[in-house]
C-alpha cells in the first residue's frame, strides 16, 4: 500500500516529536504538545489534578499545570457539540459538592487556541474561579474542540493557583499554540 504525501510527513512528525525531550507525543490519542523550550521548571507528569488527564505538563515550583484528555467520539456523536459538553461540564464542576465558591467567569465562548494550536480549529473555552477540595483557590479554564485530523473530541484544562495563569501567560500560550493533533494509528 503506498502512502500518500499527507501520511508521509505525518510519520515524519511523529518520528522529529519523539527524539525531542521537550514534547509529549501520545499516539494512541493523536495528539502531542511542547513545554517551552530552556524552561525546565515545566514537567510531563504522570497524574494531575484530573483523574481523566492523559497527559500532564506542571510547574515544578508554582501552582500551575496543563492537562489534555482526548476521546474518541464513535459514529453515533457525529454532531459532537463541543460547547454542550463544557455546559454539561459547568454543572456538574458547580452542584460538585467538594468544590466551594465556583464562579463562571464570562459566557463559554468560542476562538482558537493561542498561535493557531491544534491545526487553528474553533475551540469553546469555559473559564471559572472556585475553591479546591482543600480549599485552595484556584482558576480553571477549560477548553473543548474536535479534532480535524482525527474524530476525537478534546478537554485541554489550565488550572492553577489564583494569579498564576496571569504570571505564566507567555508560557501557557507557547504551550497552547504548540498543541497537535493527528490521525491516530490503526
Amino acid at each position: 500500500m503506498a502512502m500518500s504525501p499527507a501520511m508521509v510527513a505525518s510519520a515524519f512528525l511523529l518520528l522529529v516529536q519523539a527524539d525531542d525531550p521537550d514534547t509529549k507525543v501520545l499516539k494512541e490519542r493523536g495528539f502531542s504538545i511542547q513545554r517551552p523550550p530552556k524552561k525546565e521548571e515545566w514537567h510531563f507528569k504522570d497524574k494531575g489534578k484530573l483523574t481523566k488527564s492523559q497527559m500532564v505538563l506542571s510547574h515544578v515550583v508554582d501552582d500551575i499545570s496543563i492537562e489534555m484528555y482526548s476521546e474518541e467520539l464513535d459514529s453515533d456523536k457525529v454532531n459532537y457539540d463541543a460547547k454542550y459538553t463544557l455546559e454539561q461540564n459547568w454543572k456538574s464542576i458547580s452542584s460538585d459538592g467538594q468544590y466551594k465558591d465556583v464562579k463562571m467567569l464570562g459566557k463559554i465562548s468560542n476562538s482558537t487556541l493561542p498561535g493557531r494550536g491544534a491545526s487553528g480549529v474553533k475551540v469553546w473555552l469555559l473559564q471559572m474561579t472556585l475553591k479546591s477540595p482543600d480549599g485552595t483557590p484556584w482558576e480553571w479554564k477549560q477548553y473543548c474542540f474536535v479534532g480535524h485530523e482525527n474524530r476525537s473530541g478534546f478537554l485541554l484544562n489550565i488550572i492553577s493557583g489564583a494569579g498564576m495563569q496571569e504570571k505564566y501567560k507567555k508560557d501557557t500560550d507557547y504551550i497552547l499554540s504548540t498543541v497537535k493533533t493527528f490521525k491516530i494509528p490503526k
